[in-house]
């Protein structure tokens, strides 16, 4: 079965990694089939836990739905996993942005929020 490994950093506003956040994956829909090879997928919690560098990976089955869960961060989304080696799970959520995300000095007249 070919997997994706689904990957991606969680820091916090300072740029520091936070480890051990964990991230959970549930099948989407009970039963679960893969749409490419028709084959089901026994409906268990896949996990994985940030590095000491705020990293965590995982290697899920394409083209399958999986509702990716993140407690400490209240991210609870359904998500498809495509047909590719690689992807950052912030990208399939939509929560992914490009530049700086951090609000400017509030006394300052630059803003970029």
């Amino acid at each position: 079965m070919a997997t994706c490994k689904v990957h991606g950093y969680i820091v916090d506003g300072s740029e520091n990694p936070i480890p051990g956040i964990k991230i959970n994956f549930f099948p989407a829909a009970l039963p679960a089939v893969n749409s490419s090879t028709g084959k089901g997928i026994y409906p268990i919690s896949l996990n994985c836990v940030t590095s000491s560098t705020g990293y965590f990976s995982i290697d899920l089955i394409v083209n399958t739905d999986f509702i990716a869960v993140i407690n400490s961060f209240g991210l609870k989304q359904k998500i498809r996993i495509p047909n590719e080696s690689s992807k950052n799970l912030f990208e399939l959520t939509g929560m992914y942005t490009s530049g700086d995300p951090t609000p400017s000095d509030p006394g300052s007249s630059e803003t970029n929020w």
